[in-house]
Parts: C-alpha cells; sequence; structure tokens
C-alpha cells in the first residue's frame, strides 16, 4: 500500500475514533476497516475509485478539468488511462492519466450557465492489472460553473452542518441523514445564492458525498473538497480561508457561509463574509460554553457579533431567515452567556 493509501486509511480510522470511546469506536473501526479495503467508505465505482473536481469560472475564461482514477485496494493511482470529458454525447477535451492516476486538460465553455460533464476511461494501457480492468466502465460527474463575477454566492460546509451525522457514520453508512429542512431551504436559497458546498473531506471522498448531495435533493453547486490530506485531518479552517481568497480573486460576491465551528466562522470572517455558525448545544450547556469562548476569541468585544457579521442558529429555518429577511440571532442569545 502506498503511502496515500496509508495516510487515507489512518484518517479513516481516526475520524471512527474521534467521537466514540470503548468497544463501540472499536466495533466501528472495524467496519471502517472492511468498508474501506472493499472501496465501500469511498464509493467506489467497479472496483476503481473514479472521481472528477467541479469548477467555479467566469465567462470566457478556460478551466483545467481533472479526473482521478485510484485502486481501492492500494489506493495508487493508475498510470496511462486515457480520460475523456463528455458533454452530453459529445467529447470537449481529454488527458491521460500520470502516476498519481490525474488526467488533467483544458476547455473553455461557450458562455455563462451550468455544465454538467461526465468522465470516462476510454483506453486503458496495456498489461493493466486485474483489478483495474473495469476502469473503463466507471464515470465520474463533474459541475462546471460559469457566472459572471457579480454573482452572489453562499458556502456551505458538510458535517454537522448539512449532515446530521458523525463523521464516521458518514463512511459506514448506506444513506445518512440531513439536517431537518436544510435541502429545502437551501433548495430556495438557492434561487437567490450561487451554492458553493465547501468541505474539509479529503478529496477521495468527493464521489461519496456527491452521491449524498443528489441523493438527499440538495441544489447542484460546486463541491470543493481538500487535495491534501494532511490540510483535512489538521488544517481545515485554513485550507477553507485560502480557497476562499482564491475564489473571491474573481468572484468578491461569496457573502456569506454557513458552518458548525469555530474555524468555518474563522475562515469566512477572514474573507469579509457573513459567518452562520450551526449548532444543536443547548444553550448553557458545556459544549454551547465551549463554542461560545471559541467564538469570543473571533470577536473580541462582540463587534461582529452587533454588526450581524457572526451569527449562532439552531436550525435551517433560522438560516433562511437571517438570508432573506435580515433577522439576526446573536451568540450570546443562542449559546447562553459564557
Amino acid at each position: 500500500m502506498n503511502r496515500l493509501g496509508r495516510q487515507l486509511g489512518f484518517f479513516l480510522a481516526a475520524s471512527a475514533l474521534a467521537g466514540l470511546g470503548g468497544c463501540r469506536s472499536l466495533d466501528l473501526a472495524k467496519s471502517l476497516f472492511h468498508d474501506y479495503r472493499s472501496g465501500q467508505a469511498v464509493a467506489a465505482d467497479h472496483n476503481v475509485l473514479f472521481y472528477a473536481g467541479d469548477l467555479l469560472l467566469r465567462p470566457g475564461q478556460t478551466g483545467q478539468l481533472s479526473a482521478r482514477l485510484e485502486t481501492v485496494h492500494a489506493f495508487h493511482g493508475v498510470s496511462g488511462v486515457t480520460v475523456a470529458f463528455f458533454l452530453g454525447d459529445q467529447e470537449v477535451a481529454r488527458g491521460v492519466t500520470d502516476e498519481k492516476g490525474l488526467a488533467r486538460c483544458f476547455w473553455r465553455p461557450e458562455g455563462a450557465g451550468s455544465y454538467r460533464l461526465r468522465a470516462r476511461c476510454v483506453r486503458l494501457p496495456p498489461g493493466i492489472d486485474k483489478e483495474e480492468r473495469n476502469a473503463d466502465q466507471a464515470v465520474a460527474d463533474l459541475l462546471v460553473e460559469v457566472c459572471p463575477p457579480q454573482r452572489k454566492f453562499l458556502a456551505v460546509d458538510l458535517d454537522h452542518t448539512l449532515v446530521d451525522e458523525s463523521f464516521g457514520k458518514v463512511l459506514t453508512a448506506q444513506q445518512c441523514r440531513y439536517m431537518a429542512g436544510s435541502p429545502q431551504a437551501l433548495t430556495r436559497l438557492a434561487g437567490q445564492y450561487g451554492i458553493i458546498y465547501l468541505t474539509a473531506r479529503p478529496d477521495a471522498l468527493t464521489r461519496k458525498s456527491k452521491l449524498w448531495l443528489a441523493q438527499c435533493g440538495y441544489p447542484p453547486g460546486v463541491l470543493i473538497t481538500c487535495s491534501s490530506l494532511n490540510d483535512s485531518l489538521h488544517h481545515g479552517g485554513q485550507y477553507k480561508s485560502n480557497r476562499l481568497a482564491s475564489l473571491r480573486n474573481d468572484f468578491p460576491n461569496i457573502q456569506a457561509g454557513v458552518g458548525d465551528q469555530a474555524s468555518d466562522a474563522q475562515a469566512y470572517l477572514d474573507n469579509d463574509m457573513t459567518a452562520y455558525v450551526i449548532t444543536s448545544a443547548a444553550p448553557g450547556s458545556r459544549r454551547a460554553r465551549k463554542l461560545a469562548g471559541e467564538l469570543a476569541q473571533l470577536d473580541a468585544g462582540g463587534r461582529l457579533a452587533r454588526a450581524g457579521r457572526l451569527i449562532v442558529v439552531a436550525n435551517w429555518a433560522q438560516i433562511e431567515q437571517g438570508l432573506t429577511r435580515g433577522q439576526s440571532f446573536p451568540p450570546q442569545a443562542m449559546l447562553g452567556r459564557r
């Protein structure tokens, strides 16, 4: 197993063990190891992991399409495979996978709009391993969103923001619960905002994340994941802040973000956005006091909260009220005073 495979296995095991104790966590770790080895934890397709990255572009901009092909058992890249990108039945670009299994090529959309592309492995090299021979049956969907620079956007985290489960459950369950009312609320908000799904999940979970969003009825949106497992494990907040800063160079009207941690709020505030923090913690509880303390460090004196830049909510109905009606939910009211 290569370094990426070992890192990914460690990431999955650590995620399973992080929130649970005793025998329960051991049982989950065993289940997770089985799902990891079989490819179920990452939603492998035809015995390989094949996924493609979404893009957000301005009209007239050329984007780099990318897709990655890896084996399930060792998670090493499959090289020498020709990958073609299709818009409907028309091939628009193609590239060949490198030693990391990554195929890249350039494409310039005709104009503004949502382009739903599909990547396929159209030519396999001779002498390919037995477990990789079905790669030409795997497909990877991607979204290329082409918008004018003034388009309004909303950034949304996944885990404990849309997904109402532990991360260990995300990796082992066939289907996970979503936060009550979130698909409906986000669908309505998509009438006013472009949606950016911004998560610290590693990019190996791209396919699984896209499938879950579609199955639960969330609106289309560009999915951005962590390209580095180290960032995913240890620097998720900083990664989000950096990605938002890069995106805002072309799309300065990314106005607000929703997440469940103080690090999410920090990433949004770093980029002059309104930060929504969603929590199920009861006001005055230990968990609420901890979150209140972390948010207080971000907003010494409460200036951002008073300006409506830092908002703490209990559900998606309140997020919708804040974004559409300007209603504010100050942190101290939702979490209780420290």
